[in-house]
């Protein structure tokens, strides 16, 4: 009903604000706010990217100087902040739907390696680097199964096993006449750098709903989104 629908709003200045839709209109129920460690607490960090936890109590977001903050919007506090990336921004953050993983990923510098977060321990627990063949990565996307966890670059897109982060079961990659004339320089034609979305009758957790799983994958400027069947 109208009575249960929240809206989430981040802003860049570190400031988390929860938001109630009644019959009378928005109403803000919550606000948080996550300061830096300079000066004793005293510096507000910059959030740089964020993600929704599936059970809708956790919010996570990325900072500027690559801190992973922790929100817990029952309790109104920070449950939690980590450190990584070598302290450059957090720019893409995907959470498995079991709630048990976050990936993340800084587009600065290219080939920045992901980091996978134990939610549960509030640690790193694994990397990925994505290699030369993935180039700087644009999007992380874990399957509705927390099964897969698919991984975006501008030279191709790699499905990789969760909890077996090195084992890549799928490399998706354009046809070579996509990438413009003949001759022209490597990121001189089209690429992916969009988002990755997983879709598919066969990703239902329903038994007995069979079907296909596939990606939808986009791409900068006016590029055509694709569509590609995964087995």
């Amino acid at each position: 009903g109208v009575g249960d629908a929240r809206i989430l709003v981040a802003s860049s200045d570190g400031t988390v604000e929860l938001w109630k839709l009644s019959a009378e209109g928005l109403k803000l129920s919550t606000r948080l706010e996550s300061k830096g460690e300079e000066e004793g607490g005293g510096g507000s960090v910059k959030l740089s990217s964020g993600c929704m936890h599936p059970d809708g109590l956790i919010y996570i977001s990325g900072t500027s100087d690559g801190q992973l903050i922790v929100w817990d919007l029952k309790t109104q506090a920070v449950a939690g902040t980590l450190k990584g990336h070598d302290g450059n921004p957090i720019d893409f953050i995907a959470i498995s739907e079991n709630g048990y993983h976050v990936a993340t990923s800084s587009s600065n510098p290219a080939n920045s390696p992901i980091h996978l977060w134990d939610l549960r321990k509030l640690k790193l627990a694994a990397t990925i680097d994505p290699g030369d063949d993935v180039g700087r990565v644009s999007s992380l996307a874990f399957d509705p199964t927390a099964t897969y966890l698919a991984y975006a670059g501008e030279e191709s897109i790699k499905v990789c096993v969760a909890k077996d982060w090195d084992r890549v079961v799928c490399t998706l990659t354009l046809p070579k006449s996509v990438g413009g004339k003949k001759g022209k320089k490597k990121g001189g034609g089209e690429s992916f750098g969009g988002g990755v979305v997983w879709g598919g009758k066969g990703l239902s957790v329903k038994e007995g709903d069979e079907g296909e799983v596939w990606l939808a994958t986009g791409c900068d400027g006016q590029r055509p989104v694709r569509f590609w069947g995964i087995e």
